[in-house]
């Protein structure tokens, strides 16, 4: 007898590859126009091989949103310090506008049927609000002990990740066609200022982020 394994040889490829047309599909066609069926076919898989690894498409689709990441570093381990209140915010500015680049429609339409599903709205609140609201704290915490803002607490880092989230999803969502975003650096500089201001004045000595200049 042959020791030449029986059957077609597992392709360990499949799982990424079904997750990402799921995020390709979505993003042309939206959430409800989306089958299981359609997803196998533009992998080139069967709908069986789909089935074993997710029972329903909403099970795929939250296996799907859970790859999203808006922070900067593959890792998450240094959320981008770059040394300046200014520099961390364009540097996660930049890492959403890229994310909304790739994915924004798919987000927008699973913050839609979100509204009508709780575990979805939790499963992006997971993967990718509380990220992002757990980035910006540690920018604003890093500002203050360098002393570029006199303090802050968790309610303005909310607040603050919800006006750097939200401006990049309206940026998106109001978007025709793919329009280049907003320079990162000079929207940096705006919410920087107005964080030196809602904070109380910047230590004495330290260096204002509110007149800084773009390069």
């Amino acid at each position: 007898m042959s020791g030449r394994p029986m059957g077609r040889p597992v392709d360990t490829t499949l799982e990424a590859r079904f997750l990402q047309a799921t995020v390709e599909l979505i993003s042309t066609h939206g959430y409800r126009a989306v089958s299981m069926a359609a997803i196998a076919k533009h992998v080139g898989a069967s709908t069986a091989s789909l089935y074993r690894r997710w029972p329903s498409k909403r099970d795929l689709v939250l296996a799907a949103a859970r790859t999203f990441s808006p922070v900067n570093d593959d890792d998450g381990s240094d959320l981008g310090d770059t040394g300046s209140l200014v520099g961390d915010l364009t540097a996660e500015i930049e890492c959403l506008q890229e994310l909304m680049a790739q994915v924004g429609p798919v987000i927008l339409g699973l913050l839609a049927e979100a509204q009508h599903d709780p575990e979805l709205l939790g499963v992006l609140d997971e993967v990718l609000l509380q990220p992002t609201r757990d980035v910006l704290a540690e920018i604003i915490d890093r500002a203050v002990t360098r002393g570029e803002l006199a303090g802050a607490d968790q309610p303005q880092a909310d607040a603050l990740a919800d006006m750097v989230l939200g401006g990049c999803l309206l940026h998106r969502a109001t978007s025709l066609s793919p329009r280049a975003p907003r320079p990162a650096r000079q929207w940096a500089l705006g919410l920087a200022g107005t964080l030196t201001v809602t904070s109380g004045a910047a230590t004495q000595g330290a260096p204002s982020t509110a007149t800084s200049t773009v390069d």
